[in-house]
Protein backbone atom coordinates (compact mmCIF):
# COMPACT_ATOMS: atom_id res chain seq x y z
CA UNK A 1 0.00 0.00 0.00
CA UNK A 2 2.89 2.41 0.78
CA UNK A 3 4.39 1.82 -2.67
CA UNK A 4 1.05 2.62 -4.30
CA UNK A 5 0.68 5.87 -2.30
CA UNK A 6 4.26 6.91 -3.08
CA UNK A 7 3.78 6.18 -6.78
CA UNK A 8 0.51 8.10 -6.81
CA UNK A 9 2.07 11.13 -5.10
CA UNK A 10 5.01 11.13 -7.53
CA UNK A 11 2.67 10.86 -10.54
CA UNK A 12 0.49 13.66 -9.18
CA UNK A 13 3.56 15.83 -8.63
CA UNK A 14 4.85 15.22 -12.16
CA UNK A 15 1.44 15.97 -13.64
CA UNK A 16 1.29 19.22 -11.68
CA UNK A 17 4.77 20.29 -12.76
CA UNK A 18 4.14 19.49 -16.42
CA UNK A 19 0.95 21.57 -16.44
CA UNK A 20 2.77 24.72 -15.31
CA UNK A 21 3.51 27.15 -18.14
CA UNK A 22 6.66 29.26 -18.15
CA UNK A 23 6.55 33.05 -18.26
CA UNK A 24 8.69 32.91 -21.38
CA UNK A 25 6.05 30.86 -23.19
CA UNK A 26 3.17 33.09 -22.08
CA UNK A 27 4.99 36.36 -22.89
CA UNK A 28 6.18 34.83 -26.17
CA UNK A 29 2.54 34.35 -27.19
CA UNK A 30 1.35 37.77 -25.95
CA UNK A 31 4.12 39.63 -27.75
CA UNK A 32 3.10 38.41 -31.21
CA UNK A 33 1.42 41.20 -33.16
CA UNK A 34 1.90 44.81 -34.21
CA UNK A 35 2.65 47.41 -31.55
CA UNK A 36 2.48 51.21 -31.90
CA UNK A 37 4.23 53.82 -29.71
CA UNK A 38 1.82 55.32 -27.18
CA UNK A 39 3.84 57.28 -24.61
CA UNK A 40 6.99 57.42 -22.53
CA UNK A 41 6.39 56.07 -19.04
CA UNK A 42 9.84 56.87 -17.59
CA UNK A 43 13.14 58.41 -18.58
CA UNK A 44 16.40 57.46 -16.85
CA UNK A 45 19.62 59.26 -17.79
CA UNK A 46 22.87 57.42 -17.00
CA UNK A 47 24.50 60.52 -15.47
CA UNK A 48 23.81 60.46 -11.72
CA UNK A 49 23.64 64.27 -11.51
CA UNK A 50 21.14 64.40 -14.37
CA UNK A 51 19.03 61.64 -12.82
CA UNK A 52 19.02 63.43 -9.48
CA UNK A 53 18.00 66.70 -11.15
CA UNK A 54 14.81 65.08 -12.44
CA UNK A 55 13.61 64.53 -8.87
CA UNK A 56 15.00 67.60 -7.08
CA UNK A 57 14.36 70.72 -9.18
CA UNK A 58 15.83 73.13 -6.63
CA UNK A 59 19.17 71.32 -6.60
CA UNK A 60 19.14 71.18 -10.38
CA UNK A 61 18.54 74.92 -10.56
CA UNK A 62 21.50 75.62 -8.31
CA UNK A 63 23.77 73.30 -10.30
CA UNK A 64 22.80 74.77 -13.65
CA UNK A 65 23.39 78.28 -12.31
CA UNK A 66 26.95 77.33 -11.40
CA UNK A 67 27.35 75.81 -14.87
CA UNK A 68 28.71 72.53 -13.54
CA UNK A 69 27.03 70.15 -15.99
CA UNK A 70 25.26 70.27 -19.32
CA UNK A 71 23.79 66.80 -18.76
CA UNK A 72 21.50 68.22 -16.06
CA UNK A 73 19.99 70.84 -18.33
CA UNK A 74 19.75 68.25 -21.11
CA UNK A 75 17.87 65.86 -18.78
CA UNK A 76 15.46 68.63 -17.78
CA UNK A 77 14.92 69.51 -21.45
CA UNK A 78 14.14 65.87 -22.28
CA UNK A 79 11.75 65.63 -19.31
CA UNK A 80 9.94 68.74 -20.62
CA UNK A 81 9.68 67.18 -24.10
CA UNK A 82 8.30 63.97 -22.60
CA UNK A 83 5.59 65.95 -20.77
CA UNK A 84 4.70 67.85 -23.96
CA UNK A 85 4.55 64.58 -25.88
CA UNK A 86 2.18 63.00 -23.33
CA UNK A 87 -0.06 66.08 -22.96
CA UNK A 88 -0.38 66.63 -26.72
CA UNK A 89 -0.39 62.89 -27.51
CA UNK A 90 2.30 63.68 -30.10
CA UNK A 91 5.55 61.70 -29.99
CA UNK A 92 7.11 63.67 -32.86
CA UNK A 93 9.02 65.97 -30.47
CA UNK A 94 10.73 63.00 -28.82
CA UNK A 95 11.23 61.13 -32.06
CA UNK A 96 12.93 64.20 -33.54
CA UNK A 97 15.31 64.36 -30.56
CA UNK A 98 15.84 60.57 -30.51
CA UNK A 99 15.46 59.36 -34.12
CA UNK A 100 16.45 55.80 -33.14
CA UNK A 101 13.51 55.52 -30.68
CA UNK A 102 11.26 52.64 -31.69
CA UNK A 103 7.89 53.92 -32.91
CA UNK A 104 6.44 50.60 -34.07
CA UNK A 105 7.33 46.93 -33.65
CA UNK A 106 5.86 43.89 -35.28
CA UNK A 107 6.65 40.51 -33.70
CA UNK A 108 5.59 37.55 -35.81
CA UNK A 109 4.89 34.01 -34.61
CA UNK A 110 7.75 32.68 -36.77
CA UNK A 111 10.16 34.74 -34.61
CA UNK A 112 10.80 37.40 -37.23
CA UNK A 113 10.40 41.05 -36.36
CA UNK A 114 10.05 44.41 -38.09
CA UNK A 115 11.22 47.43 -36.07
CA UNK A 116 10.45 50.96 -37.20
CA UNK A 117 11.97 54.20 -35.95
CA UNK A 118 12.19 57.64 -37.53
CA UNK A 119 15.72 56.86 -38.60
CA UNK A 120 15.34 53.30 -39.91
CA UNK A 121 13.05 50.42 -40.69
CA UNK A 122 14.78 47.11 -40.02
CA UNK A 123 13.95 43.44 -40.16
CA UNK A 124 15.40 40.66 -38.09
CA UNK A 125 14.61 37.85 -35.72
CA UNK A 126 13.56 37.91 -32.07
CA UNK A 127 14.09 35.57 -29.18
CA UNK A 128 12.93 35.80 -25.58
CA UNK A 129 15.10 34.75 -22.64
CA UNK A 130 14.06 32.00 -20.20
CA UNK A 131 12.57 34.43 -17.68
CA UNK A 132 10.47 36.13 -20.34
CA UNK A 133 11.73 39.63 -19.49
CA UNK A 134 14.33 40.30 -22.22
CA UNK A 135 13.85 40.32 -25.96
CA UNK A 136 16.91 39.86 -28.13
CA UNK A 137 16.47 41.37 -31.60
CA UNK A 138 19.05 40.11 -34.07
CA UNK A 139 19.23 42.53 -36.96
CA UNK A 140 20.64 41.32 -40.28
CA UNK A 141 23.36 43.96 -40.81
CA UNK A 142 24.13 44.79 -37.16
CA UNK A 143 27.20 43.44 -35.40
CA UNK A 144 25.47 43.04 -32.04
CA UNK A 145 21.83 42.30 -31.19
CA UNK A 146 19.45 44.89 -29.76
CA UNK A 147 18.24 43.98 -26.26
CA UNK A 148 14.87 45.25 -25.06
CA UNK A 149 13.72 44.78 -21.47
CA UNK A 150 10.08 43.74 -21.16
CA UNK A 151 8.53 45.45 -18.12
CA UNK A 152 4.96 44.21 -18.52
CA UNK A 153 2.66 42.94 -21.19
CA UNK A 154 -0.98 42.03 -21.65
CA UNK A 155 -3.25 41.54 -24.64
CA UNK A 156 -3.55 45.31 -25.32
CA UNK A 157 -0.41 47.03 -24.00
CA UNK A 158 3.31 46.36 -23.73
CA UNK A 159 5.92 48.30 -21.75
CA UNK A 160 9.53 47.93 -22.73
CA UNK A 161 12.77 49.67 -21.85
CA UNK A 162 14.53 51.00 -24.94
CA UNK A 163 18.23 51.43 -24.16
CA UNK A 164 20.21 54.33 -25.62
CA UNK A 165 23.87 55.21 -25.19
CA UNK A 166 23.24 57.84 -22.48
CA UNK A 167 19.75 57.01 -21.16
CA UNK A 168 16.89 54.52 -20.96
CA UNK A 169 13.29 55.14 -21.96
CA UNK A 170 10.44 53.02 -20.61
CA UNK A 171 7.88 53.14 -23.40
CA UNK A 172 4.25 52.05 -23.52
CA UNK A 173 3.05 50.50 -26.77
CA UNK A 174 -0.55 49.78 -27.79
CA UNK A 175 -1.48 46.75 -29.86
CA UNK A 176 -2.76 47.72 -33.31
Amino acid sequence: MKILKSSLIILLGLALLSSCDTVNHVNGKLIVGSWKFDKVMAYTPFSSEAAESLYTPSAAGEQTKSGSSTSISEALEIKKKIKESVINNDPSVLVTRFPEMITAIEFKADNTAHVTSRKTSIKGTWKMNGKGDKIKLSIQDASSPMILTLVKINSKTMEIVDHFSNSDFQILYQKK
